[in-house]
């Protein structure tokens, strides 16, 4: 017996002589490594090279989510889109400083002519300041809740890709007096009782204004009447509360930014955005143009975890 190089097919494994250049069985091309092989009844024997394994199946891997943004984010680009919202906030501030001013030269003339007559500088100046206060302290809050009606309208109007203009949602409010009157009257009471505690005053007037944010906006997107969105604003407050406390931690935020004069040019209507994003994932219908008002049942609020 004698032995022979036998070359081994890298593929299939078979087996071909020393000077084949190609494997007799799968024509695969031949390498120039060979092995020593042994000869057995007149037949090169050898050693076959093992079998290459079979490739694994790799694990389904999903393709990676897109990114979700999260609803204060998406509120700043309708916001930034529509920067048309800060002019009703504008305007607001424009008659409050003009309110201011006929207020105080009134409460400056009363004090010089308290002075002038009757020589007292204390009583007659805050009995006649007083007094005034309590008769334009209305007029700041009638139109704190007529403009904050009109933002309300026209960032409903955005978010739901409409267009809006301030003579339309005037309009609407001027349609709704009765109930834009009702939130006024709600707003400049319980902030004139919640100012005059100290130190928390503020901070509780601010999450009072969160409220009347989410109440507004439902009033708005469902043609309830304010007693009726003042009480479901509370159960979709508790509902963001343990939905979603990000969306009302932000809404917090705004609203105590908008005791900011100037800053509140951007907060207040953001504010109403982010709530309005907040309604619509959740039931309420986006706002679509109609000759005649159609009165929608109010989804309840998502339920609580």
């Amino acid at each position: 017996m004698g032995n022979d190089l036998t070359k081994y097919c890298t593929k299939c494994g078979a087996a071909n002589t020393d000077d084949a250049r190609f494997c007799s069985a799968c024509g695969n091309p031949l390498t120039l490594t060979s092995q020593q092989g042994g000869s057995w009844g007149g037949q090169s024997q050898g050693q076959a090279p093992s079998q290459p394994q079979p490739a694994q199946p790799t694990q389904y891997q999903p393709p990676p989510q897109a990114y979700q943004q999260s609803r204060a984010e998406r509120a700043l680009n309708i916001f930034t889109k529509n920067l048309g919202l800060i002019l009703p906030v504008l305007i607001l501030f424009i008659a409050d400083l003009i309110v201011g001013a006929i207020v105080g030269a009134i409460v400056l003339i009363t004090v010089l002519h308290g002075v002038l007559t009757a020589g007292s500088v204390v009583y007659t100046p805050l009995f006649f300041g007083g007094a005034l206060a309590f008769v334009f302290g209305p007029v700041f809050w009638l139109l704190t809740g007529v403009f904050l009606s009109i933002v309300v309208v026209e960032a409903r109007n955005a978010a739901s890709a409409q267009g809006y203009s301030l003579s339309q949602a005037w309009g609407e409010v001027r349609s709704r007096l009765s109930d834009v009157i009702i939130m006024a009257v709600v707003l400049g009471v319980v902030n004139t009782l919640l100012g005059l505690l100290p130190f928390i005053g503020w901070l509780l007037e601010s999450l009072f204004f969160a409220y009347i944010v989410v109440a507004e906006t439902l009033m708005f997107t469902q043609n309830s009447s304010a007693p009726t969105a003042l009480s479901r604003a509370v159960e979709w407050v508790r509902s963001m509360a343990n939905s979603d406390a990000l969306t009302l931690v932000v809404l917090i935020v705004a609203s105590i930014l908008s005791e900011i004069p100037i800053l509140n040019f951007f907060t207040i209507p953001y504010a109403a955005l982010i709530t309005l994003v907040y309604l619509f994932d959740n039931g309420v219908q986006r706002f679509t143009p109609s000759t005649t008002p159609i009165t929608q049942p109010t989804p309840p609020p998502p339920p609580t975890m």
